[in-house]
């Protein structure tokens, strides 16, 4: 399984990454720091399951983005990692098609709630009896 990450704040992406590989070790995940970087990585391997997307990403607005990711992967689930208040980033994910929606700030448990829906059959680095803390 793949996951992108695209985000044009290294920091956060890093991040990102680093909850993802540590808590579902057998993704792997890739970062963008753009949304044309993120469409050519597509291009040259559409087989990513997850598309983790900042909608202010650097070099793209985030409809064009999705619309365009959509084309080339229509199997991967898109999530929209939104700074805006709770309304406007759920409008701007229905606007954009999202699959799920994370408003920041969010704590990691969400992070892994959201991908442990959108990758069941991958198991995550936690201990079975570990859950992570329901999200809001």
């Amino acid at each position: 399984m793949r996951v992108l990450i695209v985000n044009d704040d290294p920091d956060i992406a890093e991040s990102l990454h680093s909850v993802i590989e540590q808590q579902f070790p057998r993704v792997f995940v890739t970062v963008a720091l753009s949304g044309r970087a993120a469409l050519q990585l597509l291009e040259d391997d559409a087989t990513y399951a997850v598309v983790l997307c900042d909608p202010l990403v650097r070099g793209m607005q985030a409809k064009t983005f999705l619309a365009e990711a959509r084309r080339i992967a229509p199997q991967a689930a898109h999530v929209v990692i939104a700074g805006a208040s709770p309304d406007a980033a759920r409008r701007l994910a229905a606007e954009v098609g999202a699959d799920a929606l994370l408003v920041k700030p969010f704590d990691m448990a969400s992070l892994e709630q959201t991908l442990a829906l959108l990758l069941p059959e991958v198991p995550t680095g936690r201990h079975p009896s570990e859950r992570p803390p329901a999200a809001p």
